[in-house]
């Protein structure tokens, strides 16, 4: 076609197309299948990838399912919406160019007469309205709603425990330092160094990735660390905070 697709590579469980033609000319953004295990550290897969040289974009194309039985294994359950969240912000804020949503039995197309394979348990039909699908819609809404192509990832705006696997902490802020993200997965108190961002004043924000909706919550003094505290605990949220002299949209939206 004379080069008018971008080309990338899917590559087997746990692997990313850098490891076998990240410098091709071909290979016009790369690849990883993170797998379908859960609580995977595809946020440390997607950093590898975004530090490489020359620089290519990056994206999880095959994290774990909706309604997947978690690292194949019957015993471990189904992954879920929440499963799927994780997988979605851990990446994109970690420097992924975007994000790949799935749902085990739609891409079997489970129905009477077929065979499920690997314990899928309900018909794709009945699986377009399990609730991962709809929320993937504001993880794009969020990022959309700030600057995109001078974003970066930027764990030293986290100045208490990052941590690992369910309680990992994520964030990305724009290159300037205007505007931030922090992704809890947990709806821990998160302490952030504010001295990383712009402005005298800073704007805050929570946004809830099961929703989408947002919640204003004042204002806090730039230039030194602040603790904050998710509106409710023991599920996930994203801290927004925005250099207020910038006047930016409210997170999520599109005016």
């Amino acid at each position: 076609d004379g080069g008018n697709h971008l080309r990338t590579l899917h590559p087997c469980g746990g692997q990313t197309s850098a490891q076998y033609f990240h410098n091709a000319e071909w290979l016009d953004f790369n690849m990883w299948q993170s797998g379908h295990g859960r609580n995977t550290h595809n946020y440390e897969f997607i950093a590898a990838d975004y530090d490489m040289n020359p620089p290519k974009p990056t994206m999880d194309a095959e994290p774990g399912y909706e309604d997947h039985t978690a690292s194949f294994n019957i015993e471990n359950g189904y992954l879920d919406d929440y499963d799927c969240r994780k997988s979605a912000y851990w990446s994109v804020f970690a420097g992924a160019c975007g994000h790949t949503y799935g749902c085990h039995p739609i891409w079997q197309f489970l129905e009477p007469g077929r065979s499920p394979f690997t314990w899928a348990r309900r018909n794709w039909q009945e699986a377009l309205h399990l609730p991962g699908s709809s929320q993937m819609r504001h993880v794009r809404s969020l990022i959309e709603s700030r600057p995109y192509l001078s974003r970066i990832p930027d764990q030293s705006l986290i100045s208490s425990e990052i941590a690992t696997s369910v309680h990992h902490v994520q964030a990305t802020r724009d290159r300037d330092g205007s505007w931030a993200f922090i992704y809890l997965p947990s709806g821990n108190p998160v302490e952030i160094d504010l001295s990383k961002m712009t402005g005298s004043k800073i704007a805050v924000h929570w946004f809830d990735p099961r929703t989408g909706n947002t919640f204003a919550a004042g204002d806090a003094a730039g230039g030194k660390k602040h603790d904050f505290k998710p509106p409710t605990s023991g599920v996930d949220w994203v801290l927004v905070l925005d250099d207020a002299s910038k006047n930016y949209r409210i997170p999520g939206t599109s005016h």
